[in-house]
């Protein structure tokens, strides 16, 4: 940049940084040509849009001790009319105003790197699913491959390292949005915290706190000092989505944050309902490729599982119904929070991960206090349907899962070794144990891939044929008893 002004006293410089944001270093400009990047992919089309810079500017600039946040307006131009972007998302009706001009807001967050830390990478194991981090080694001449994975994860270090059991130097601690009503802050604050069972199993104490925020603790979202958990509204979406940042030259994770739709909290309030006419075009609603990167969104099919829970309970209960159907919604708001800050703690998906019990098993309150209803919270789990009619069943367990236990182990407890490489190689004898019953991991890419009949989203049970035959039978009488439940 060049210096626009300087001042002695404060050993400053003034520099304009308008030309930086309101530029192209975010690429938004090649993501609206031809009606989007979306639409050229799939072979559509559409207009292009060309950058207005007059109607463009700069609408919020925050500055924070370890980062800068700047939210700008960025207008385009249409050239004949430009459409395209209803195609893409899959709607009917326009999405611009007006054709000829698009506008849109985008945000940047610039956070200062730590220039020294205690921190010591942790290599990857392809057996354990964590969210990774890599670069390529050239000075390894020895080495076939030149790749150096590490995963992604927090600092923690005991303050005692003698000790069996000690609070960490630097917990990780979360902060509850004050947008979330009073009836659902202990629930998600709860959920945050269920962690600690695993944290406490490799020794350490209180190694995530959950505070609540309130008008004495008023800080912006945007500053990355503070961790937070935040409830917003859309019109109809439902979703919850965890992000966090990374050093991507060592994989330390420095913040973090989940945010859920206000919707995932009145998914199970009404019949879930999707209006169409035989005219109509298919519409795709992205749920099959929610997830691909650190981002997880739970999307309409959490939301929709729910409401025919919901539904069977209102059906099925009896006289407890109310009562069920409050135990019903706590745990299922409890779930969904308790599996986004598994991706928080650098957690990948595991699909495979709800085939660990029988349906029998999941009708045993034992078995599944010990085992919960999947061998992690970190699978697309349904409501559990051997819960119907059965009070000291859950309909989505508390705990975590025996994988999830041992995925904590591997990626946080301290083995004493400074050397990432050689420290791999003890590691690596605790990552070959994912043979075992409970411990099986498998992600996104084979779930996606639908070659593995198990890894598979929204399945349950160790013969998951069996649950959905039942989820079928239950759908039917919903259906076939809607005369007498509904007007």
């Amino acid at each position: 940049f060049d210096v626009e002004g300087r001042q002695k006293d404060r050993d400053s410089v003034l520099i304009d940084i308008s030309s930086f944001f309101l530029g192209n270093i975010g690429q938004v400009s090649e993501k609206v040509q031809g009606g989007g990047s979306l639409a050229a992919l799939l072979g559509g089309g559409g207009g292009s849009f060309s950058p207005d810079r007059e109607k463009s500017f700069i609408r919020t600039l925050k500055v924070f001790p370890e980062n800068l946040f700047a939210e700008v307006t960025l207008s385009f131009s249409g050239r004949g009319a430009a459409r395209g972007f209803e195609e893409v998302l899959g709607s009917t009706f326009p999405v611009t105003a007006d054709p000829r001009g698009l506008t849109l807001r985008v945000s940047y967050l610039l956070t200062v790197l730590p220039e020294a830390s205690s921190y010591i990478p942790r290599r990857a194991d392809s057996r354990v699913g964590f969210f990774q981090t890599a670069y390529r080694d050239w000075s390894r001449p020895d080495q076939r491959d030149q790749v150096v994975q590490s995963i992604t994860r927090w600092n923690l270090v005991k303050k005692d390292p003698r000790a069996a059991l000690s609070e960490p130097v630097k917990p990780i601690v979360f902060w509850v949005d004050s947008a979330f009503p009073p009836q659902y802050r202990k629930t998600v604050a709860d959920a945050i915290a269920s962690w600690n069972s695993a944290f406490e199993k490799i020794g350490f104490k209180n190694a995530v706190i959950v505070k609540q925020m309130t008008e004495k603790e008023d800080f912006d979202h945007a500053d990355v000092r503070y961790n937070v958990v935040r409830l917003v509204a859309s019109p109809s979406d439902a979703y919850a989505v965890a992000n966090f940042r990374v050093n991507p030259l060592t994989g330390e994770i420095l913040n973090a944050g989940i945010t859920l739709d206000a919707n995932f909290l009145r998914a199970i309030a009404g019949e879930w309902e999707m209006v169409g006419a035989p005219s109509d075009p298919v519409r795709h609603t992205g749920d099959d490729h929610a997830s691909h990167c650190a981002a997880c969104q739970l999307q309409k099919k959490a939301a929709a599982n729910a409401v025919i829970g919901a539904s069977a309970i209102l059906l099925k209960e009896g006289p407890s119904a109310k009562e069920r159907l409050a135990q019903f919604a706590d745990e299922f708001l409890f779930s969904v929070i308790q599996h986004e800050m598994g991706h928080i703690l650098g957690l990948r998906h595991n699909f495979v991960a709800s085939t660990q019990l029988s349906m029998a098993e999941l009708a045993d309150p034992e078995k599944v206090k010990k085992h919960n209803t999947s061998a992690s919270v970190m699978d697309y789990i349904p409501f559990n349907i051997q819960a119907l009619g059965r009070p000291q069943v859950p309909f989505f367990g508390r705990g975590l899962g025996d994988y999830d236990y041992w995925a904590i182990r591997f990626g946080y407890s301290d083995t004493g070794i400074k050397d990432p490489d050689a420290e791999a190689k003890t590691l690596a004898a605790l990552a070959s144990q994912g043979s075992k019953w409970g411990l099986n991991y498998q992600t996104d890419e084979q779930a996606m891939s639908q070659l593995d009949p198990y890894a598979v989203q929204f399945d349950m049970a160790s013969d998951p044929l069996q649950y959905h035959t039942a989820q079928a039978q239950l759908t039917h009488k919903l259906l076939m008893s809607l005369g007498t439940r509904k007007p």
